[in-house]
């Protein structure tokens, strides 16, 4: 990594630096054969922000990418810590494939060596997740999702250099605003017959009693303003005699409060969710309509299953078999009810499916950055969290390439708006001030 690069890269980390307020710390570990300590875990006062970025103008490019002996110095850092900030995380950059470690499964096995603490848990308790970006067409996506995917973070594609610094701003324009901790959601059943078939969680793990009676969802950390999504299949036992309603499930959730009491769970109310089953035609107008908003996230929760299953075939070289079913996701997507209802989600859905297809057209586009996009969607959308990956023109025709990619929009919060905002306009102040010292040079050849 060397020249527009490092040079971006630094402007990038400072705009991190400067975005964090006296009570967050940073610590700035780079790595190459071995990883360094630039600078220690420093409150980001005035004093600590003047320092950090005197380090950070102080990197040089170095050969070498071992990304295993970056993340344990970082766990180093955390543990080392004297007091402990409610809410830690890691991010982790690299462009190149990690050559101390292996590449691909073997790298992946070689995660085993990690911290448990870089492992995500039932309860959330501990772990710090990893947040990774995998800049230009060299880096080693598989690896970089592995490592996000396992400790419970997610994993950005940078295809362009001009769009890191946005997409370290949606980044902690997320982690600056956590909510809620240790977040799990607990689902009982009512009545008799009714069970709890399986739970589309995604990336959270879920547990249902063998009894089919009770149902858990482990969520961990959430942001201001996220929403999280789960689909319940239950079986609910058939009436022979009309009967008013059925109840089916109690919800409720529980938490920690990171600026509160630690070690003291927070109590949602009880949601309860029944039925009507009134005879056929007895239904109202109403209640013969598909549930729009079921709909849709049963059509996400297929897409993405659609893109593993897809990725999964491509990475075996049968890029014909991945493209056949990222097509036939695609019909069915466009003939459910919220897409035939001009559902602006669906269509979005529709756009990303035929990006990834566009992108597994041939191995070497595949490997170029067909994987890596792939991923990063996989990612965002089994966490139901915002990432940053590749924008074409076909997929926003309107947007410029460094600003928010469609991808990104259905989970992105307005924090994270207001970060990648602020980054932007500090990337065209920056531009305009190269365009007048241009102009004044030639001024003066003149």
């Amino acid at each position: 990594m060397n020249g527009e690069k490092i040079r971006l890269l630094k402007q990038a980390v400072r705009f991190v630096a400067d975005n964090l307020s006296p009570t967050d710390r940073l610590s700035v570990i780079p790595f190459a054969n071995a990883a360094w300590r630039l600078t220690p875990l420093r409150s980001m006062t005035s004093a600590g922000k003047s320092d950090t970025f005197r380090a950070i103008n102080s990197l040089r490019a170095n050969g070498g990418t071992n990304i295993i002996s970056g993340l344990k110095l970082a766990v180093q850092v955390l543990e080392q810590r004297r007091e402990k900030n409610p809410v830690s995380s890691i991010i982790l950059l690299s462009d190149g494939h990690d050559n101390q470690n292996g590449n691909g499964s073997n790298f992946v096995d070689s995660l085993c060596d990690l911290p448990p603490c870089l492992r995500a848990n039932d309860s959330q308790t501990d772990t710090v997740p990893v947040y990774t970006f995998g800049f230009g067409i060299d880096h080693d996506a598989a690896a970089l999702h592995a490592v996000a995917d396992g400790s419970g973070g997610t994993f950005s594609y940078i295809e362009s250099i001009e769009v890191i610094q946005d997409a370290f701003a949606r980044c902690i324009g997320g982690l600056l605003s956590v909510v809620s901790q240790e977040v799990e959601i607990d689902l009982k059943t009512v009545s008799d017959g009714v069970q709890i078939q399986s739970i589309s969680s995604g990336r959270y793990r879920n547990k249902i009693d063998s009894d089919k009676l009770h149902g858990m969802i482990y969520v961990g950390e959430v942001y201001a303003e996220e929403e999280k999504k789960f689909l319940a299949y239950l079986s609910v036992t058939p009436v022979y005699m009309q009967t008013k309603t059925t109840q089916l499930l109690k919800v409720k959730c529980r938490y920690k409060d990171p600026l509160s009491n630690h070690n003291q769970y927070i109590m949602s109310d009880i949601v309860s969710l029944q039925i009507r089953r009134p005879l056929h035609e007895d239904l109202t107008e109403e209640e013969k309509k598909v549930n729009l908003e079921v709909d849709r996230e049963r059509n996400r929760v297929s897409i993405t299953e659609g893109i593993t299953e897809a990725q999964a075939m491509a990475e075996r070289g049968d890029l014909w078999m991945a493209r056949a079913m990222l097509q036939q996701r695609r019909k069915t997507l466009m003939q459910s009810a919220s897409a035939l209802a001009g559902d602006e989600f669906c269509q979005r859905l529709e756009s990303e499916v035929n990006e990834i297809h566009e992108r597994m057209s041939s191995m070497p586009e595949y490997e170029a950055g067909g994987r890596a996009y792939t991923f990063s969607r996989q990612s965002s959308h089994t966490t139901q969290r915002a990432s940053t990956q590749a924008i074409t023109p076909q997929m926003m025709p309107q947007v410029r390439p460094h600003t928010a990619p469609v991808g990104a929009m259905e989970f992105q919060t307005s924090n994270m708006t207001m970060l990648v905002f602020k980054s932007q306009e500090m990337l065209n102040i920056g531009n305009r001030d190269d365009k007048a010292g241009a102009s004044s040079s030639k001024s003066t050849k003149r």
